[in-house]
This record gives C-alpha cells, structure tokens and sequence, in this order.
C-alpha cells in the first residue's frame, strides 16, 4: 500500500467484532502489515468470560463508557413490552444525583436535572430511577426532568434526593464539569473531566 505523504499504521473498528480480526489476517495475507488494532471489544456474550479481544488480536483498546459499567452503549435495558421494567441498571457505576423541587399533581414529580444534566439521548424515557423503578421521566426542559410517578408505590417528596442512571454516560459526562467518586456514601474523590466538549 504505497500512497504519498501516508503511512499505514494499522486500524480501528466499531463494533469490533470477529470480521475485525478477518480483516487484519486478509489484508496481512496480502502483504500488508498491521501494526496496531484499535477497537472496543464490548460485545461478547452477556455473561462470557472470553473476551473477544484475545481473539481479534487488539493492539489497543478504546473502552469509552465500558468503565462506567456498559456493556454497550446501555447500562441497563428496558423490556420492549413494558418500559418500567429494566434489568442490569444496578451495573452502572454512573448516577445522577437529583432533587425534587415540585411535585404540581399527585402523579408527577419535578426533578432539578434536565437536558443540560442527562441529554435527550434514547429517550423518552430518560434514564432510570434508583430509588424508584417504576418512575419514568417522560418529559425534559432545559433545566427540569418530568417524573412519571404514577406506578410507584411510594411517592418522592419535595427536597428529597433522588438517584438516576442517564441512558448514555458519554453524552451525560460531556456535560459535566466533574465527576465526584463516591464509596458507601462518602466522597473520596472529584475529578475534573478534563475532556468536556473537546469536539475539534
């Protein structure tokens, strides 16, 4: 491969999978070394201890929100025939923490995170409530969540706090100056995210 001014280096897929791994094996069968292999190796089996990444031969790997708990672009999935019902949520290491500032009918609860705090990604719903399951957050204004409370037993209340899960951590961190690490309720660390909107 023999082009002015580039040199081939290697490459990078998403998703990477097993037709990475064939790709590599064609393109040095037809002389052309690959030094580096970029990927997330985030989709194998639910509950595989194989990783695919010792079978593709990735050279580096690029886990993007795989460290908050994700095992693709989802922490958690909702069942297709009733969206209150959610499973792996509790996997994510990423939450949200809200107040209630208004609770206008018996049904609905405002919360102080909106779509500056969560994003609109994937929804409606936005995210998923901790502490109450079947709350949905059906609508969002730029600074204020919509929560859907009618099948929740238990009613949040004004000023108390809430925990909810975004549905994508990427987008939700980007909009966030830091993120504070917390271990059994206490505050042992706060990062900046350095990061935040280096899109050029």
């Amino acid at each position: 491969m023999r082009m002015p001014g580039l040199s081939f280096e290697g490459i990078m897929s998403y998703p990477t999978d097993e037709k990475t791994g064939e790709t590599v094996r064609l393109l040095e069968k037809n002389g052309i070394p690959v030094r580096m292999v970029s990927g997330r190796p985030d989709i194998y089996p639910l509950g595989s201890k194989k990783p695919l990444y010792h079978e593709i031969g990735l050279t580096e790997i690029r886990t993007g929100i795989f460290v908050l708990g994700a095992g693709k672009y989802y922490r958690f999935q909702r069942d297709k025939d009733d969206p209150r019902k959610v499973y792996y949520a509790d996997r994510s290491a990423l939450r949200v923490l809200c107040t209630v500032i208004s609770r206008p009918v018996r049904d609905m609860a405002i919360i102080d995170g909106g779509i500056k705090t969560f994003s609109t990604f994937a929804g409606p719903p936005y995210g998923y409530f901790i502490d109450y399951p079947r709350a949905l957050m059906s609508a969002m204004l730029v600074e204020h969540g919509h929560v859907d409370v009618s099948e929740c037993q238990r009613k949040p209340r004004i000023g108390e706090m809430v925990t909810a899960v975004p549905n994508h951590p990427g987008i939700c961190l980007n909009l966030h100056d830091t993120l504070v690490g917390v271990r059994r309720g206490r505050v042992e660390a706060v990062w900046p995210i350095l990061a935040r909107g280096k899109i050029q």
